[in-house]
């Protein structure tokens, strides 16, 4: 089966061109004209990604599109893709915090989105590292399942994003020692990709707060200048 993509956008002209370059390289394509209506697609065809045209007119619903596919357990790890237009810059900061995997400025060459799609298509999280599929991580009450790609924690399923995924499981690896955004964008980004340590900063605070549930304690440890440790000696921040 082809994957599924959702183009999300109140121009026909994009929904046009996005729909030629994405069933051209073999992937299905759905449209989506409003907020509500991209994320009922999400929800009830559960594409791989969901692709959204951000302008200057559009931006903040995009950033709210973005905030409620990533928040909701049934969506959490739907790809989200932004092209932004000029006059919308402005808000990419806004679009990290809300949990955008890729963003891109236009024009942005078609080949640069297809590469990422492919990559996130052909990524495994089971794979890797050395670690045999099925190896069952462990840490203060977070179970990570490398078969099944499932995270829990004191038996509360918490539903991450793939970026969030990637850089729990090295942080679980190297329990209690200090990971350096460096490794962190290593393991969590393909290497064609230039990440700044804000962005690596944003994802860890996005899983701390999934990590924490209205009982657990914040075992995310931030270490100045360097990077981050799953630490329960910690006191987090």
């Amino acid at each position: 089966m082809k994957p599924l993509v959702v183009v999300w956008s109140g121009d026909a002209e994009f929904h046009l061109l996005a729909n030629h370059i994405l069933m051209a390289d073999g992937f299905q394509t759905l449209v989506a004209d409003g907020l509500e209506e991209a994320l009922h697609l999400a929800r009830e065809r559960e594409p791989f990604a969901l692709v959204m045209d951000c302008r200057a007119d559009n931006s903040p619903a995009a950033v709210e599109i973005c905030g409620r596919l990533k928040t909701d357990p049934d969506t959490a790890g739907t790809v989200a893709v932004a092209v932004i237009s000029q006059g919308a810059e402005e808000h990419h900061l806004e679009l990290l915090k809300a949990g955008v995997d890729e963003s891109c400025l236009r024009p942005v060459a078609p080949s640069r989105l297809l590469e990422f799609l492919r990559a996130r298509l052909q990524r495994a999280p089971s794979k890797g590292r050395g670690l045999p599929h099925g190896t069952v991580l462990r840490y203060e009450g977070i179970e990570m399942n490398l078969a099944s790609v499932r995270v829990r924690r004191n038996g509360r399923e918490i539903r991450l994003a793939p970026i969030e995924f990637k850089l729990l499981r090295l942080l679980l690896e190297r329990a209690e020692q200090v990971v350096s955004r460096d490794e962190l964008i290593a393991a969590a980004w393909p290497s064609t990709h230039y990440v700044e340590g804000r962005t690596v900063d944003v994802h860890v605070g996005r899983l701390r707060r999934f990590l924490m549930g209205r009982d657990d304690t914040d075992v995310v440890r931030t270490v100045r200048g360097i990077g981050y440790a799953l630490d329960a000696k910690g006191n987090g921040g």
